[in-house]
């Protein structure tokens, strides 16, 4: 067992580590991009064609969108344990920050529990039950854009488009059967040796009832259109001209993509810039614009919040933090 000095010098330790990935992060992903001068220019001219209403709307819809994350944890928290709106902000927050600097920002789930003393495993279980919930309703309205783009803004053969519409009706059968039935899921993955030893822990996925499941999708669809209003907003605040219908379509097809696509958070701008320049390439000529736009998006829901979750994870204790209360008897 370690020592409590131990302990706390590894906590420090830690605290230490994060806030010198951080600044590289913000070093060489913020200052030396080749984006971020243009980026500077392009908000100078913006603000002076009167669309800093653009720019001050993606940043309110930031709160906005955290904010109702912080909803759906603490619904799922609150399965296990009684957590403050503080803790579960601060859990968030470090979830964002962790997550820079692992693949598909899967760091986001181990993030947020350590935030917590006890109750770690099933937080974690809580916690990618929500995350769940998000990429099914990423992969559903995505995969609908994706459809919508095909039928109505490409020149594919008929009989492709047919043959995709049947994999697009498969793809939302599948996962809505997936997300409405876990427990049935929890079952077929306990057969398997290695996971049978978490049972006690997945057996935590059986506390989600329905409605508790349904409130959360229709939270991260809230979510999602929050998100797609704050690029397309960007989209035109850096000159990008687009109408707003085939704005959102092209949006929820990048992000479908994006979702399916691995990828490192704090390498992947170059990445997602591809991925949005394909789908807006036929709409638009300012491929500099559509690039500002994704690394301004970049840097506002996850570096901005990043900085914040480094400024709490100073409160945490990695060895040794502070326990949920137990819920409260109503």
């Amino acid at each position: 067992m370690l020592s409590s000095i131990r302990k706390n010098r590894l906590n420090d330790a830690i605290k230490v580590i994060i806030f010198i990935g951080l600044g590289i992060v913000l070093y060489h992903q913020v200052f030396k991009n080749h984006h971020f001068s243009d980026v500077l220019k392009t908000f100078k001219e913006s603000f002076q064609a009167n669309k800093a209403h653009l720019l001050i709307l993606t940043i309110f819809l930031m709160g906005i969108n955290w904010f109702i994350e912080a909803v759906k944890w603490r619904i799922l928290i609150s399965q296990l344990r009684y957590a403050s709106w503080l803790k579960i902000f601060k859990g968030i927050l470090f979830g964002i920050t962790f997550s820079l600097f692992t693949p598909n920002r899967i760091g986001e789930f181990g993030g947020r529990v350590m935030a917590f003393k006890h109750n770690r495993i099933p937080a974690l279980v809580a916690t990618l039950v929500g995350s769940f919930s998000q990429i099914v309703m990423n992969l559903s309205l995505g995969s609908t854009a994706l459809m919508v783009y095909l039928i109505k803004f490409s020149d594919i053969d008929f009989f492709l488009k047919v043959v995709f519409a049947f994999f697009y009706m498969l793809l939302l059968l599948a996962i809505s059967f997936i997300y409405y039935n876990l427990d049935i899921v929890g079952g077929v993955l306990l057969k398997i040796p290695v996971i049978k030893k978490m049972k006690n822990h997945l057996n935590e996925i059986n506390r989600f009832n329905i409605n508790t499941l349904f409130t959360l999708q229709w939270l991260s669809g809230l979510r999602y259109l929050i998100y797609s209003i704050q690029y397309l907003a960007l989209i035109k605040f850096f000159g990008v001209k687009i109408g707003t219908f085939e704005g959102l379509v092209l949006v929820s097809c990048i992000f479908f993509v994006q979702t399916i696509m691995p990828s490192l958070a704090i390498i992947d701008i170059a990445l997602r810039s591809s991925i949005a320049i394909f789908f807006l390439d036929n709409f638009t000529q300012s491929e500099l614009g559509v690039g500002i736009a994704t690394f301004s998006l970049w840097l506002i829901n996850l570096i901005i919040p990043g900085i914040f979750g480094a400024i709490a994870a100073l409160t945490f204790k990695f060895f040794g933090g502070e326990e949920i209360s137990q819920p409260e008897k109503k």
